[in-house]
């Protein structure tokens, strides 16, 4: 009996012993490499060094498969950094956020730095599997980089200050390790991010490793500047008349006293890169507290077409920059293009093909056909953003006459453009309809007048007449109305089967009910 529990127990101690060997076959076979001179950030993580901070799995395994990255002995190029390279926020992380997500935290003094010299350093990898290589690359972040940003491609220089191309076979003949010269720049110092990729040739992987080093380095100075935000380019150029405001931070607080504003006056002054420039130049004349450019050799401030940064002194009590850009509102054209003199209709019908270009704006524009009867006989719409777009309208059973086509944009800024279009169409199988006999005499409609409401005119009245403002009496319902201000009151004039105060399809767009 008990022979059979030992039995048991022993069995379960193995599968338990097979399982724990197993998991370590897997963190094994899922091990890589890591950068263990200088220490890298991972590697200071995982072995305590950095402080307060949850160690990763193991610092071996900050690897990005995503982006492109290819099989086989590759060149340096999309495969590693800057362009296939994880997103900016998450490069120390290696895109595996879930995993590594910690080590994305920037700060100038979040963590530990390894002193190193400007010049020529020796940096060694350290693999726990030693896959064969591509190649190996190693990048510095900008002189003027700002530690307390999120690191991103724009945070590097773009040019590696080491690299070294493989042979597609394991590094080092199988060494469990490689060592590579990396070439300190010499107008560098204090605080900097090294980052180191290693392209594999039997993955898509590329593994990453940021180290963290205070470059000493005495053929330069410290700058007696401190960074304290930026100005950064518009994604798009800039329009005349657009303003753009340098709000001045002290002690926290908004000094509107310090503010620089800047109206971009022709479309020249708004490109993308131009404007950052003038406005740079504009906030040193003013000479606020701080500075914007870019620094130079002999550590001064120039202004600079791209990206500025703000730099205070230590005397100066500006704390931040705050950007605001309030662009000015487009101008809105249309132009209607296509559309003939005349159609002849065939088999009833008739197909209008057309183009509308609107400009300046997205827009919701709205083609209408009227007949001689101010009669609408078709309508085609769509949403027009800042461009050109086709339109196809069909006339089912047609009949020969004068048309008009009227076409109404509506901006997204309130703008309204209006365009009429005349055509005639000819011949066909439909004939023309025979007028309808009109009553010399109209039926006498008994309105029910408004209570206590001056109007101007009784509806329908010449409708050329009536302006925004305007009221008017509708006798079908005993209501006045009044005409909305410009630019929907301009619709007043329009056709009354739609735009009828109370009684059109579309009354509300162009009146207001004031009675009843």
């Amino acid at each position: 009996m008990s022979t059979s529990t030992s039995t048991k127990t022993i069995g379960k101690l193995s599968l338990g012993l097979t399982l724990v060997l197993g998991s370590l076959v897997a963190q094994q076979a899922s091990a890589h490499g890591y950068i263990e001179s200088p220490m890298s950030r991972s590697l200071s993580c995982y072995q305590g060094v950095n402080a307060n901070c949850i160690a990763p799995y193991e610092p071996q395994g900050v690897e990005f498969g995503g982006g492109g990255g290819a099989f086989g002995v590759l060149p340096p190029g999309n495969e590693a950094f800057p362009f296939n390279a994880p997103a900016d926020g998450d490069i120390a992380a290696g895109g595996l956020t879930s995993k590594y997500g910690n080590l994305n935290e920037q700060t100038a003094t979040r963590w530990h730095k390894t002193k190193v010299k400007a010049g020529k350093n020796t940096f060694k990898w350290k693999y726990t599997a030693d896959h064969i290589t591509a190649y190996w690359q190693f990048f510095i972040t900008k002189k003027d980089w700002n530690p307390n940003m999120p690191l991103s491609r724009s945070s590097f220089e773009a040019t590696p200050i080491g690299q070294q191309i493989h042979n597609g076979t394991k590094p080092n003949n199988g060494i469990m390790n490689s060592s590579h010269s990396v070439d300190i720049p010499t107008d560098h110092s204090g605080y900097h991010v090294v980052l180191a990729t290693w392209k594999t040739s039997d993955t898509s992987a590329t593994f990453y490793q940021v180290v963290d080093v205070d470059i000493q380095n005495d053929m330069i100075a410290p700058s007696k500047w401190s960074e304290i935000g930026s100005i950064q380019p518009s994604q798009t150029d800039l329009k005349t008349d657009t303003v753009i405001t340098a709000r001045v931070m002290v002690a926290g607080q908004e000094d509107v006293s310090k503010q620089t504003v800047l109206t971009i006056q022709s479309d020249e002054e708004g490109k993308s890169t131009q404007w950052p420039h003038q406005l740079a130049t504009k906030i040193n004349a003013d000479n606020l507290g701080y500075k914007a450019g870019q620094l130079n050799k002999d550590d001064e401030v120039k202004p600079a077409y791209g990206p500025n940064t703000a730099y205070v002194q230590k005397d100066s009590n500006v704390s931040g920059l705050i950007i605001d850009i309030q662009r000015a509102n487009p101008i809105f054209s249309m132009e209607v293009s296509g559309v003939k003199s005349t159609y002849k209709i065939e088999n009833g019908k008739v197909t209008l093909h057309f183009d509308v270009k609107a400009l300046g704006d997205s827009s919701k524009v709205q083609n209408i056909v009227y007949n001689a009867q101010k009669e609408e006989v078709a309508r085609g719409e769509a949403d027009i953003n800042d461009g050109s777009e086709h339109f196809t309208i069909d006339i089912d059973k047609a009949v020969a006459g004068s048309y008009d086509l009227v076409t109404i944009g509506k901006a997204k800024s309130g703008a309204l453009v209006q365009k009429t279009s005349n055509f005639k169409m000819v011949g066909g199988d439909v004939a023309d309809p025979t007028p309808p006999v009109v009553d010399p005499i109209p039926p006498v409609v008994d309105p029910i007048p408004p209570v206590n409401v001056d109007y101007d005119f009784t509806y329908p009245n010449d409708r050329t007449a009536y302006k925004p403002g305007n009221k008017v009496l509708q006798p079908k319902d005993g209501n006045v109305y009044a005409c909305k201000p410009v630019p929907h009151g301009l619709w007043c004039k329009q056709s009354p089967q739609h735009y009828a105060p109370g009684t059109g399809s579309d009354w509300s767009d162009a009146w207001t009910k004031v009675s009843k």
